[in-house]
């Protein structure tokens, strides 16, 4: 296949891309709006909710926009580099978790990812109110597993 002919199966397929993919398909987490797709042989992570897609998408944008001076991204528009981008999924929604004192399972690091950001509009009123000092520290902290 492709790669034009993938793009364009893919957004057809999955109108709702999760964007905490890279963590969801990681197997460090989970969410209960999340729903694997196999397209050819590559997998792709599709969010079920639109609601819960926007959500998480605006949390993903706030968490790059704070995380870009301590993670080195100069240039917003350009594609963010893969490790960067785990950096700034897994070590976000990790930070948010510790800030939040929620527990998880021993499988995953965050157990849902949509519950976990209900959880914080009604602890902050709004994502924007959410203290990303502290979160961009777990960003910071946060190591990316090394191939074997």
């Amino acid at each position: 296949m492709d790669e034009q002919a993938y793009k364009s199966t893919f957004h057809d397929i999955n109108p709702f891309p999760c964007p905490f993919g890279k963590a969801m398909l990681s197997s460090r987490c989970a969410c209960e709006k999340f729903q694997k797709l196999n397209i050819a042989e590559r997998e792709a992570a599709s969010c079920i909710s639109p609601q819960a897609h926007a959500s998480c998408e605006y949390l993903l944008e706030l968490l790059y926009l704070k995380t870009r001076f301590a993670l080195g991204i100069v240039d917003l528009d350009q594609p963010i580099p893969h490790a960067k981008a785990m950096r700034t999924q897994c070590g976000g929604i990790l930070g948010l978790r510790e800030l939040l004192k929620l527990e998880h399972s021993e499988r995953y690091e965050v157990d849902n990812i949509y519950g976990l950001v209900q959880t914080a509009i009604g602890t902050y009123e709004s994502l924007d109110n959410l203290p990303f000092k502290e979160i961009v520290s777990y960003v910071r902290q946060y190591k990316v597993r090394r191939r074997k």
